[in-house]
């Protein structure tokens, strides 16, 4: 699965959000990220904002549904211009901070989608 240089930059200020916190970097997963995307581009097709999609459900479900194999799953979604201000928003939000610094995840996927200007981002954070 091909990762985005913009996926790439998200996953990288989360990285460095959680190593100023002294917890691992996540490791980049390619599945992860390949429903990440499948997700942001389903709000966008499907027009909705939700953790729950009408087409996969939610995103535990989306995943076992699909043979991806995971101990812990967390997801955080945003809307946004462009990277950084979405990663601003998502450590502005003490339940989307909590989930980027949890310290049992391992693996992160993410997955960006637009509608005109406007981004989706999906972010997958999975412990195998």
């Amino acid at each position: 699965m091909f990762i985005t240089e913009l996926e790439k930059k998200l996953a990288n200020l989360i990285n460095t959000e959680r190593n100023k916190k002294g917890l691992k970097s996540l490791q980049i997963d390619p599945k992860l990220s390949q429903w990440a995307k499948i997700k942001s581009r389903d709000m966008v097709k499907n027009n909705y904002f939700a953790h729950e999609s009408p087409a996969y459900g939610k995103v535990e479900d989306m995943l076992r549904n699909n043979g991806i194999v995971f101990c812990q799953i967390g997801e955080n979604l945003g809307k946004s211009s462009n990277v950084t201000k979405a990663h601003q928003g998502f450590m502005s939000s003490s339940v989307h901070k909590a989930t980027i610094l949890y310290n049992g995840y391992t693996h992160l996927g993410i997955g960006i989608a637009y509608k005109g200007s406007t981004m989706y981002v999906t972010e997958i954070f999975a412990t195998k």
